[in-house]
């Protein structure tokens, strides 16, 4: 989405009008899915064997941050969809929603420190100490593997950290003014980076960081160190 963005400069709803950009965007919708229910999975299996310490919890608890911020993506995206098709009403806007409600200002800014703390500065350090080798099975990586999983994972987790970072500057901007049109998730950060000076060169990096993200979450699909009951750590 962001490369899109840094094409057209034009919101994802419009860039949704095409056929094959909405199959895109609903190929997307499936990804996110697959990722929130991931996240969920990580919390409540703890297939990663990340156990019942503070620092496990912690852990674990990010997952859970993983998982309601992928989710959020998936409602945006599916938004995105519905907006393109004439058929449909237009999808209730949550953000406008609950900043009508009393102190509904407090949990829209809640949510996003969430955002800037759990699904955006943690990630951005966590990308940039390479901590996220811990989930790798790395004797079962060649060298030229692993060094590519490092880049990736450090490029694309950085990448995305930063993103989620501006989600929930804007929502916390919402909440301080009490406008819900400061927050429009995913398309409202990437055309805030879009406006700034050399701000296509930004999305242009935004969206090779994701890209980045993806290949590197295609590397863990094959070579993620997993702790199944029953069986030793593969």
């Amino acid at each position: 989405m962001a490369l899109l963005f840094a094409a057209s400069s034009t919101p994802c709803p419009v860039c949704s009008r095409s056929n094959w950009r909405r199959a895109l965007l609903v190929a997307i919708a499936v990804g996110l899915a697959g990722y929130s229910l991931w996240g969920v999975i990580r919390v409540v299996f703890d297939p990663l064997h990340k156990g019942h310490t503070p620092r496990g919890l912690a852990k674990r608890f990010g997952f859970a941050t993983s998982a309601l911020a992928y989710a959020s993506l998936l409602v945006a995206t599916l938004a995105y969809v519905a907006r393109a098709l004439p058929h449909v009403a237009k999808p209730y806007d949550w953000t406008a929603g609950l900043l009508a409600k009393p102190y509904g200002a407090w949990f829209v800014g809640a949510i996003g420190l969430c955002w800037i703390g759990g699904a955006g500065i943690a990630e951005i350090v966590r990308g940039w100490r390479g901590t996220f080798r811990e989930d790798l099975d790395l004797g079962r990586m060649g060298p030229a593997e692993r060094r590519w999983a490092m880049r990736l994972g450090r490029f694309g987790i950085v990448a995305r950290g930063v993103v989620f970072t501006i989600v929930g500057m804007l929502l916390v901007g919402a909440a301080l003014h009490a406008n819900p049109q400061h927050a429009n998730g995913m398309d409202g950060a990437l055309l805030a980076l879009a406006r700034q000076p050399f701000g296509r060169l930004l999305l242009a990096a935004a969206g090779l960081g994701l890209v980045a993200f993806g290949t590197f979450s295609a590397m863990c699909a094959r070579w993620m160190r997993m702790h199944i009951a029953g069986r030793a750590p593969a």
